[in-house]
Parts: C-alpha cells; structure tokens; sequence
C-alpha cells in the first residue's frame, strides 16, 4: 500500500480520533478511578506516540529526505495538538476539584499533622 503526502494529515487525525475516542469509551463503560484513569490516559499518549513514529518511519522511507522536513513539520503539529488537548483535560479536571471542594491531586498523600502529648 502506498501513503500519498497529503493520506499523511488525514492519517494523523484519525489516530488521534481513534485514542480519544477508544480513551473516553474506557473511561466511561467502567467509571475508572481517576489513578488509573490517569494510567489509561498515559497509555493512550503511548500509542499515540508509537502512532506518530510509524508514520514518521514509513515517510521517511517512502519520500526521502528532502520532503521529510514538510512531513515532519505535519508530524510536529499534530504532536503539539494532542499534547495541547492532554494539557487542557488536565486543567479542567483540576478546576472541576477545586469546585467539588477536593484538593486537586498533586501527589502522594501525607499524613496531618498531629499534637504529640509527649512535647
């Protein structure tokens, strides 16, 4: 099969579709709890990745050089996309902690401070 330079952006979209569209179906037929919410959150930008590097790969070895710099200026884009839209999810989940009345989740927890009868 042979991928044209303009198959490359349709391509890119719809990998990116296809993980957040497989992303949000997990996290809603099985109300994940957010820690491993977040685990499914980093696989999908795994697979993305792994997505993006085939792509480059196979254009690579198709086109050559000298076009390789519009694709990977394509690949870039799309990349930066996807890291923008991951960025935004985490944002607005933390201001929908904050209006819950949670502390955002910053990491691990630590135990409150006690009075030491002792001292």
């Amino acid at each position: 099969m042979r991928i044209d330079l303009w198959q490359v952006p349709l391509l890119v979209v719809a990998a990116l579709v296809a993980v957040d569209v497989v992303g949000r179906a997990v996290v809603k037929r099985w109300r994940l709890p957010t820690e491993r919410r977040k685990q499914v959150k980093t696989a999908s930008l795994g697979l993305l990745a792994a997505v993006m590097l085939t792509l480059l790969w196979r254009a690579w070895s198709l086109i050559g050089t000298s076009t390789m710099a519009n694709v990977a200026a394509i690949v870039s884009t799309s990349i930066e996309c996807g890291m923008l839209w991951l960025t935004y999810q985490s944002y607005r989940e933390t201001v929908a902690a904050r209006a819950a009345g949670q502390a955002p989740d910053t990491g691990p927890a630590q135990d409150p401070p006690h009075d030491d009868p002792a001292t």
